[in-house]
Order: C-alpha cells, then structure tokens, then sequence
C-alpha cells in the first residue's frame, strides 16, 4: 500500500471539496518520519475558517473509503499561534 498516493489522493479531493476555505494539508507522525514503512496515514486539514457539519463528514467519508490505519484531522489557521501553537494525535495543544 502506497501510503504517499492515498496522501496524495485525499489532498486533491480536499482541494476540490474546500475551495477557497482550504489553507492547506499536511503528513505528520510515521507517515514522514518512518517513510519506507509508514504503519498508519496522519492527515491534518487546516481550514481558513472553523469546520461544519458537512466538513467532517468529508474527513469521515475519506477514512472510510481506505482500509487502512488513518488520521485526519481538521483545524483551522485562527487556531494556529506559531509562537505557542504544537500539535499531537490528541488534537492541538499550547
């Protein structure tokens, strides 16, 4: 399984599904740090604006369609403080 091409996949889709509400999509975890055997996909979402109803239901629809270990999550840019801003697979923390 090509854990770059379902990255990859997801991040187009989400391109297409956020528009102009989409700041970007980032890897993290196992997916950058052990790239040759990655053991599960971590997906961060960051929105200009905060997420709805039909935003997550894209995230959910995304994990669904792959039968594999995944992390997607979403956040949005107001949220992120560079000078206190980190992030874990818990959800973000100062």
């Amino acid at each position: 399984m090509d854990y770059r091409l379902i990255a990859e996949d997801i991040s187009k889709k989400a391109v297409d599904f956020f528009g102009d509400n989409l700041e970007g999509v980032l890897l993290y975890g196992s997916t950058l740090i052990n790239r040759k055997k990655p053991n599960d996909l971590d997906i961060i979402v960051i929105l200009k604006e905060r997420e709805n109803v039909a935003d997550v239901s894209f995230v959910k629809e995304q994990i669904n369609s792959f039968s594999m270990a995944m992390d997607i999550q979403i956040i949005n840019i107001r949220d992120v403080d560079p000078e206190s801003f980190a992030h874990d697979s818990h959800g973000q923390f100062f």
